[in-house]
C-alpha cells in the first residue's frame, strides 16, 4: 500500500479497506512494502516515493495506491528502476482522475462519482442548517472498480 494515511480520513479509510480485504483473503500485509506517511508533509513528494522504491530489495506483486496521483508517481518510479506495469507488477489507484489520457486509460482505479458525493454533501449541510442539534452522520458512497491494463498479468 502506498498512500499518506495521515493526510485525510478518506486516505486512512482506504488503507483500512486494503487491510480488511487482505485479511479476508488471507493475504499477508508486509510493512516493508507499505509507505503510509510522508516525512515532509501530508502528501508525497516525488523524491520520497522514488527513495522508497529504490530502497526496496525485493518487490511485491503489486501496489494499491491511495489515489491515482500516487499511482502515477509509483509507475514512473518503477519505470526508472527498469520495471514495467503490469509485466513485472500491478498498480492500482483511486479516484479515476484524468491526469493523462494515456495513463488514465490504463490505470485500474476506483471511480468515485463526485457529482453524487457533492449532492449528498449539500443535502447533509442543509439538514444541519435546519436542525443544528441533530446528530451528524458519515456517508460512504460505494465506488465502482474499473479494471484496466495496470493490473493485468
Amino acid at each position: 500500500f502506498i498512500g499518506d494515511i495521515t493526510y485525510a480520513q478518506t486516505m486512512y479509510d482506504r488503507y483500512q479497506g486494503f487491510e480488511k480485504t487482505c485479511r479476508k483473503y488471507n493475504v499477508p500485509v508486509y510493512p516493508e512494502f507499505c509507505l503510509r506517511d510522508s516525512r515532509r508533509g501530508h502528501f508525497y513528494f516525488l523524491d520520497e516515493v522514488r527513495e522508497f522504491i529504490r530502497g526496496m530489495r525485493e518487490m511485491p506483486e503489486g501496489f494499491v495506491c491511495a489515489n491515482d496521483v500516487t499511482a502515477y508517481t509509483v509507475i514512473n518510479c518503477l519505470s526508472e528502476r527498469g520495471l514495467s506495469v503490469p509485466q513485472d507488477l500491478a498498480v492500482s489507484g483511486y479516484d479515476n482522475i484524468k491526469a493523462s489520457i494515456l495513463t488514465a486509460s490504463e490505470l485500474t482505479t476506483a471511480s468515485v462519482e463526485t457529482a453524487d458525493l457533492g449532492r449528498r454533501l449539500a443535502q447533509q449541510l442543509l439538514q444541519q442548517l435546519e436542525s443544528p442539534d441533530n446528530f451528524h452522520e458519515i456517508v460512504y458512497i460505494q465506488p465502482q472498480i474499473m479494471y484496466k491494463r495496470s493490473t493485468e498479468f
